[in-house]
Parts: structure tokens; C-alpha cells; sequence
């Protein structure tokens, strides 16, 4: 439950971290499923968020009206779900001794999970000091969780911080999944 606990209070962390933006007239006009974003905060703002590893702003917005968050930067990872592997791109990385750390890459969707194979795609990683590590996410609509020595499961954070890899049964279905990312 400690597990648990912390991933949510990270996850709470960095999306706030975000930024936020007032959706734009063209957004609202969006069709039903669509994801719409908004104005991209500051670059020096978005900078900060990732320690300044920020190619493009990150962005805000909705699907089948739930808040989006868009992560930016250059992390990517590769999850493969029952052996078919899916790219997700466009993420940031952030690492501090005394917290841990933590990486969101795609597009989360805050209090949905009717998420479709042709909806957002996410995939989070953290790792906090006592609290262990896990992978979680939703990929081409299956989400995944995956927690550190639960079972068969393994997350591991490079020394660097620049990189890891996740394994284990995931999914509404135990489909084996794996995670490769980089920052």
C-alpha cells in the first residue's frame, strides 16, 4: 500500500508540475474522443520542470473530457504487450536523491481509464528511496501495472538515471509486458 502511496503522490507532483493553460476557442469545438491541448507554458518554465532537458513545452488538454497532461522533452520507451511492441516518445526525467525518481512519457489522462487503442498513449516509471520501484501505464488502450518484486515483476533504474527496464504480467489479461526507456 506504501507502494501504492507514493506512486500516487509523484504522479499528483508531476502533473501539477505540468503547467496549466486555459484550452483554446479551436479546442472546444472538438470532437467527442478527440484529445484537444492548450498553449504550451513558458520554455524557461518547462525547462525547470525537467531540469532543463525540455525540447518543446509541455501542454494540457482533454479526452472524451478528461484533463490530459503532455509531457515534453527528449525520454522515449518501448513497451511490448503479449509480444507486439509499442513506441511512446515526448517525456521527461527527474531525479533527486532525497525523492527518487520519476518519468512520464506520452499523454496521461487524469480520472479515466476508458482509454482506446487509439487514444492517449503513457507510461510512467518511478523509483522512491524505501517505497521500491514500478512501471505503469496505457498503451494502444491496455493499461499495465507493474510493481517491483510483486511476483515475477522487475523494475530497474540505471545508476545513471538516464535509463531503465521493467518485466512482468500485466494487463487485464497477465500478458507478459516489458518496458525499455531512456531520458
Amino acid at each position: 500500500m506504501r507502494k501504492i502511496a507514493s506512486l500516487i503522490l509523484v504522479v499528483a507532483f508531476v502533473v501539477a508540475g505540468c503547467g496549466s493553460s486555459v484550452a483554446t476557442a479551436a479546442n472546444a469545438a472538438a470532437t467527442p474522443g478527440a484529445i484537444t491541448t492548450s498553449t504550451p507554458p513558458p520554455a524557461s518554465q518547462a525547462a525547470a520542470q525537467s531540469g532543463g532537458n525540455v525540447t518543446t513545452g509541455c501542454s494540457t488538454g482533454t479526452y472524451k473530457g478528461f484533463k490530459t497532461n503532455t509531457y515534453c522533452g527528449p525520454a522515449k520507451g518501448t513497451v511490448t504487450i503479449a509480444g507486439t511492441a509499442y513506441q511512446v516518445s515526448g517525456g521527461l526525467c527527474i531525479y533527486d536523491v532525497a525523492v527518487g525518481f520519476a518519468a512520464n512519457i506520452g499523454t496521461s489522462v487524469t480520472g479515466s481509464t476508458d482509454v482506446t487503442a487509439d487514444g492517449p498513449q503513457y507510461l510512467f516509471v518511478a523509483s522512491f528511496p524505501g517505497a521500491g520501484a514500478s512501471a505503469a501505464g496505457v498503451i494502444h488502450g491496455v493499461p499495465f501495472s507493474i510493481l517491483d518484486g510483486d511476483g515475477a515483476n522487475t523494475v530497474t533504474i540505471a545508476p545513471d538515471h538516464k535509463s531503465g527496464s521493467a518485466s512482468g504480467i500485466a494487463g487485464p489479461n497477465d500478458d507478459p509486458v516489458t518496458v525499455a526507456f531512456t531520458c
